[in-house]
This record gives C-alpha cells, structure tokens and sequence, in this order.
C-alpha cells in the first residue's frame, strides 16, 4: 500500500466516529460525543450544509462540549451554509461563551450569510453583546453582502440608544448600501422617527438620492416626509421619553375630568 494512503478499514473507522461525533453533538450528549473524540473523530467534521460539531454544541449553549471540542482544536472560524459558531453565540446572546470563542482565535468580523457577529448582534438588538464585540475588535464599519453597515442595521433594528451608539462610531453616517440607501432612506421607510430625529441630529445628508433617484424624504410616511423635506443645518429635534407620555396621558384625562 502506498505511504500515506489508510487502509479502508481504518478510513471507515475515522468516519465512523466522525459521525458518532456529530450524531453526540446534535443529541447534546456530552458523554457521547467525549467517546467518539477519543476513538479518533474529526472534530471538524461537518454534514452537508456545513455544520459542524462545535456549532451545534453552541447553538445548544453547551459549554463543557464547546470546551471540549476547543481543547480537540476543533476550528472556531469554519462558516456553514448560513452560520458559524461565533454567530450562533451571538444568536443565542451568550456573551461568556462568545468570549471563549473569541479567545480560541475566533475571528471577530467573520462573515457569514453576508453578515459579520456585530451586524447579527445588532440586528437583534443585543447590547451586551455588542459590547463584547466591540471590545474585541468588531469594525462598525464592515459593510455586509448587500452594502449595509453597523448603522444601517441599527436603524433596522429600531431601538433609538443603538443608533445612538453606531452614529459616532461607524463613521457611516452617509454611507449608502447596495441599493444607494443611507441610514435615512431606512428611517424614513420604516417610519422611526426617533432614529430620524438622532440621524439629523448628527448631521445625515438629506440630498442624497437612492438608486431610484429618491430622497431620504420621499421614502417615507407624510411624518417623516415633512420632518426631512423641513429639516434645515443646524436643527436639532427632542426625543418623547415614556415618562413623558405618561405626562401627557395623565395630563389629557385631567383635562377631561375639569370638562365635566
């Protein structure tokens, strides 16, 4: 037999384990898959969409697997078809073991299904967790596979104090997606008047056109469509807080006792 060529007893018994592995895994039977890793598995082994092992363990918050699979060298950085371990953390918002992750030579901007864990973070409207990967090297700029960027996801995400956040620090404030769409033309669309208020705050370019040839004002509902067609440098606008509609609640039903 040639040198470096296994025996077909030995190749069946490597993908053998292999799939015990994965099989322990995706039941979450630490015992089981610590068996298979012994007799020999690929740790990295994956199915057909690219799922692996330690992805698995993840998305079952699973710690003492993941640790595990880690100390096996299992890869923190291999995506699947629309995941990978990192992202999964951030999925699950399991900050601690994001950390493990990321302290295992994960890759803070992987992208996976177009997005980096920061965008998914975002998105979901994680704060702890977006903390995390900003301590540890998250870019607010990296743009996703359609051209969008920490901010635009913010606007999408809807929570005022996030786009707070991502207007200083992604320095894309103006910046357009695929689809010539700055986190105004988002606003606007989506009807958040608070991102709106913080966005030309900040100073957003109301000129700037879609690749449809639109303004951020022509994108939206007749709120917004006023709000940014009236904006002019140098306005600045207040936020409603709750308490204050609380106040104003409280304020209309007193108003309607005196009437009586």
């Amino acid at each position: 037999m040639m040198a470096g060529i296994k025996p077909p007893d030995v190749v069946d018994k490597h993908v053998r384990e292999s799939s015990d592995l994965y099989k322990a895994a995706e039941a979450n039977v630490f015992a089981d898959a610590q068996a298979a890793i012994t007799a020999g598995a690929d740790v990295n082994t994956a199915n057909l969409q690219g799922v692996t092992p330690l992805l698995l363990a993840v998305k079952n918050n699973n710690a003492q697997l993941v640790q595990l699979l880690l100390k096996a060298q299992a890869d923190v950085n291999l995506v699947s078809a629309d995941s990978s371990p990192l992202h999964e953390a951030v999925r699950t918002r399991n900050a601690a073991l994001l950390e493990v992750l990321l302290g295992a030579k994960g890759n803070v901007n992987l992208m996976s299904d177009g997005k980096s864990p920061l965008h998914v973070a975002i998105q979901e409207n994680f704060g702890d967790v977006v903390d995390v990967l900003l301590r540890k090297g998250g870019d607010p700029k990296l743009k996703s596979a359609v051209g969008a960027t920490s901010l635009h996801f913010a606007v999408i995400a809807g929570d005022r104090a996030m786009v707070e956040k991502f207007v200083t620090s992604s320095g894309s404030l103006n910046e357009q997606n695929k689809n010539g769409k700055t986190p105004l033309h988002i606003a606007a669309e989506k009807g958040n008047i608070d991102a709106i208020k913080v966005l030309l705050n900040a100073g957003a370019n109301t000129n700037v056109k879609d690749t449809w040839g639109r303004l951020p004002s022509e994108c939206g509902k007749i709120t917004a469509f006023k709000m940014i067609s009236e904006h002019k440098p140098g306005m600045k606008y207040e936020y409603v807080t709750a308490d204050d509609e609380e106040t104003d609640d409280k304020k209309k039903v007193d108003d309607k006792k005196k009437k009586k």
